[in-house]
């Protein structure tokens, strides 16, 4: 009896340390960039930035603003289908660091359609779900990474960008801002 009780605890920590089942695979925290893409869908979208090392200070040089021996992100983003949750999978220097569930998969190919002003609006709450329900902006813009310091933390930094979705004479254009991958506000502007 005690044999079968340890195995149950071992398959049961074994799945508490899985942080997402691509096929009959799990992928956990911390496994190569390479290993997820063998067992898991090509992702829809992809967002890429740097960060410095916290400690770390921009560099104004003969090229440019840089950060020495900064952090490389990668925010990978999966769609399961119409019965499944969308996954974002965020890789820290080509490894596992986080999976995030999103909203409702689409059945249809990712980034296809083209929602209407109104629809942009009930899309979703990431970049990812965004663009695989409405589809590509008209004008993306990446603002510089920047450091952000909370009342009662030590502070972090965050990725910014900016996506415009032009629809037409007379009507009004829709800027989204997402933090992070995350929309934080839509703002309406006359073009």
């Amino acid at each position: 009896m005690k044999g079968w009780i340890f195995l149950l605890l071992l398959l049961l920590s074994a799945s508490a340390q899985a942080n997402l089942h691509c096929g009959n695979r799990l992928v956990n925290r911390g496994d190569p960039q390479y290993h997820v893409a063998e067992h898991c869908p090509e992702p829809f979208w992809v967002e890429r930035w740097e960060a410095p090392l916290d400690h770390q200070y921009h560099y104004s040089g003969p090229y440019g603003g840089r950060a020495f021996g900064g952090v490389r992100f990668e925010a990978w983003y999966i769609n399961f289908g119409s019965n499944k949750l969308m996954r974002r999978l965020v890789f820290r220097n080509g490894y596992l660091e986080s999976t995030e569930s999103l909203g409702r998969g689409v059945g249809f190919r990712p980034g296809t359609r083209r929602c209407s002003s109104r629809e942009l609006r009930l899309a979703g709450n990431s970049a990812g779900e965004i663009y695989a329900n409405c589809g590509a902006p008209d004008y993306i813009y990446d603002e510089p990474v920047a450091f952000v310091q909370p009342r009662h933390n030590g502070g972090h930094f965050v990725y910014r960008t900016r996506w415009v979705y032009d629809y037409g004479s007379g009507r009004l254009d829709r800027e989204l801002i997402f933090q992070d991958g995350r929309l934080i506000r839509i703002n309406d502007f006359r073009p």
